[in-house]
């Protein structure tokens, strides 16, 4: 069974434990995950940036964490506005992978990584 570490701002968490950065999630991405790791026999980090009020936003956590993980998933078209002014920043990094439904914003000039689910996480782990 699958150990998870589940850290938000302003926590870190640095060790060898295979870790994701989920930034505003929404609850299908999230039970997508949590079945695609279910029989996993490792710990998994699982940074989570969706603050709710004000005080919880933290983009200079974002923007650390987001270096120092294995894997970025970026729901684009869930973000809030002062966290978008940070995306293509973001999906610059080869390990960062965004979902949207954006056909206007040429996000796929910076990266292909663009994604659609999460089946990916599973074929890079066989």
């Amino acid at each position: 069974m699958t150990k998870i570490n589940l850290i938000t701002p302003p926590d870190k968490l640095y060790n060898k434990s295979k870790s994701f950065l989920l930034v505003w999630p929404t609850n299908e991405i999230l039970e997508q995950l949590q079945n695609l790791i279910v029989n996993w026999d490792e710990t998994i980090n699982l940074f989570l940036y969706s603050p709710e009020q004000d005080e919880d936003f933290d983009i200079e956590w974002l923007l650390d964490v987001s270096k120092h993980v294995d894997y970025v998933v970026l729901d684009l078209d869930n973000m809030d506005s002062q966290s978008r002014n940070f995306a293509s920043y973001l999906i610059s990094y080869d390990h960062v992978f965004y979902l949207t439904n954006d056909e206007l914003t040429p996000y796929n000039l910076i990266s292909t990584n663009r994604i659609f689910n999460l089946d990916w996480i599973q074929q890079s782990e066989e």
